[in-house]
């Protein structure tokens, strides 16, 4: 295998990223992309350096919400990876402080306040726009509580799209392996992520063609009339 050649490793829905790649290691039942790569180590017997288990951990421990929604496999990748910390322990502290930035409060208030609602039945959907802190302002929507929040944000290259999902909406459809593939192929670029979070990187779009395209599929797909709240 040529050592340039990309290889897939992630837990997400891969979209066309698979086709890229010249090997992939996918698994979407993975809480993480840092516990597949602890399994990938110990299957080749790599020893972690203490400054790879850091960033490893602390991936591990976000996408877990902090051990919160783990699974007895993510549980085990993270004993590994204290065990291999070494010094590198006393620098967790700062790299996992939860406290919000000022950015990100900006983002959650100015989400919530340029957000468009709209609802069918007992489900709610909210498309904002926001400078930067995607996520923050997707989960100000969401604790709001907002099944499908929405949050464009334009790029030097392109326009993005972030979006979170209530356990209700992902009942109905995928954020990663639906929703957000098929922006991808109505604006081009790529889309994928899990089923109740992903982000679609698009060539060239607007909130407005954005927000259109989406209350159509929704309408088209699941048979709802979306109506707007003010």
């Amino acid at each position: 295998m040529d050592p340039m050649s990309p290889i897939l490793i992630d837990h997400h829905e891969p979209d066309n990223l698979a086709s890229r790649a010249t090997a992939s290691f996918v698994d979407t039942e993975a809480e993480a992309t840092a516990e597949l790569i602890v399994q990938l180590a110990g299957a080749a017997d790599w020893e972690l350096s203490p400054e790879a288990a850091l960033p490893l951990l602390v991936g591990l421990l976000d996408d877990t919400g902090f051990m919160t929604e783990a699974s007895p496999r993510s549980v085990t990748g993270a004993v590994e990876l204290f065990g291999a910390l070494d010094d590198r322990t006393a620098d967790l502290p700062k790299l996992l402080d939860q406290s919000r930035t000022s950015g990100e409060e900006s983002a959650r208030a100015l989400g919530t306040l340029r957000a468009t609602g709209y609802r069918a039945g007992d489900l709610f959907v909210a498309v904002t726009h926001v400078g930067g802190y995607e996520t923050a302002a997707a989960h100000a929507l969401c604790d709001a509580g907002i099944d499908l929040a929405v949050v464009c944000s334009d790029q030097a290259d392109g326009f993005r799209v972030t979006a979170r999902a209530s356990e209700s909406f992902v009942e109905r459809r995928s954020l990663g392996g639906d929703i957000l593939p098929a922006l991808a192929d109505e604006f081009g670029g790529n889309g994928g992520g899990h089923a109740g979070a992903g982000v679609a990187e698009l060539h060239k779009a607007s909130q407005a063609e954005v927000e259109a395209f989406l209350i159509d599929h929704f309408e088209s797909e699941l048979g709802l009339t979306f109506a707007t709240e003010v």
